[in-house]
């Protein structure tokens, strides 16, 4: 197993509505998630993996967003965080908001 924890929907209630155009976001993604465990020492087995997905799908890690800001904006952001984490760099206001 690589360790890396795949996208799931598993434990999730909240949700958005695509005739609202709206998604449930992470407030804490996957994507920063398996950035920040890529260096952690430690096993990650898929029993792990399973709990942290149900972790990150609580009701109190989503929001409801519009489908652009969850899936543009907030990636941008997220992707700005990642940088940052492995380079060291200051992140830009907007993801460190995000960050948050």
């Amino acid at each position: 197993m690589d360790g890396k924890l795949d996208r799931s929907n598993i434990g999730r209630k909240k949700r958005g509505s695509a005739a609202d155009g709206t998604d449930a976001a992470h407030k804490l993604s996957f994507e920063v998630v398996n950035a920040v465990t890529a260096s952690t020492p430690g096993p990650k087995t898929k029993k792990s993996n399973k709990g942290a997905a149900r972790d990150l799908n609580r009701d109190d890690n989503l929001r409801i967003k519009t489908i652009h800001g969850n899936r543009s904006v907030d990636r941008a952001n997220d992707r700005a965080i990642i940088a940052a984490l492995k380079s060291d760099d200051r992140l830009t206001k907007a993801a460190a908001d995000r960050a948050v």
